[in-house]
């Protein structure tokens, strides 16, 4: 509905501990989920007004950074090489939740995506989750500099989430 705030996307930034300490996978994701959890419930989703219940207009703030304002910042940054010896933000996550049915462009079905997060100077690694009806996509975009072992980061990806999938199927068994 028109109104329903639990509608559509929410985005928020915040810092999330990751519990890298936390051995056991269950217990690890349990801490990310609530914490995660406790996090959305505090933000509150725009409405079509662009207004959140605290009374920012994100929209008018979102004006603020045209196309050129965020050029000029870039650009700014880039010429004075602002960010060659800072690493603001170590890994950002996103997840983009997709269709949950079949779906279709000039009738051919969407079999895949690539899902692409921001890459920019101060991140060092971007993960991006992105699902569609049967699958489940990483995209990780990084910093050269940053990630020197680009295979083990993979490697390491996929075997947590092989391991992620052997531990929900345990969940599922009797």
């Amino acid at each position: 509905a028109k109104d329903d705030a639990s509608a559509g996307n929410a985005l928020a930034m915040s810092r999330v501990n990751l519990h890298n300490t936390v051995d056991d996978l269950r217990k690890r994701l349990r801490a990310i989920v609530d914490e995660t959890a406790a996090i959305k419930r505090n933000v509150k989703p725009a409405r079509a007004t662009g207004q959140q219940a605290s009374g920012i207009d994100y929209k008018g703030l979102l004006a603020l950074f045209s196309p050129l304002v965020l050029d000029a910042a870039v650009y700014g940054v880039t010429r004075f090489n602002l960010m060659d010896k800072a690493t603001l933000i170590n890994v950002a996550v996103a997840n983009v939740p997709g269709p949950r049915v079949p779906a279709y462009i000039a009738g051919a079905r969407i079999r895949s995506q690539l899902p692409m997060g921001p890459c920019a100077d101060g991140i060092a690694l971007n993960i991006t989750v992105a699902s569609t009806d049967e699958l489940l996509i990483f995209g990780f975009h990084g910093c050269a500099r940053a990630i020197r072992d680009k295979e083990l980061l993979v490697e390491g990806a996929r075997r947590a989430f092989q391991s992620l999938k052997r531990s929900a199927r345990q969940r599922r068994e009797p």
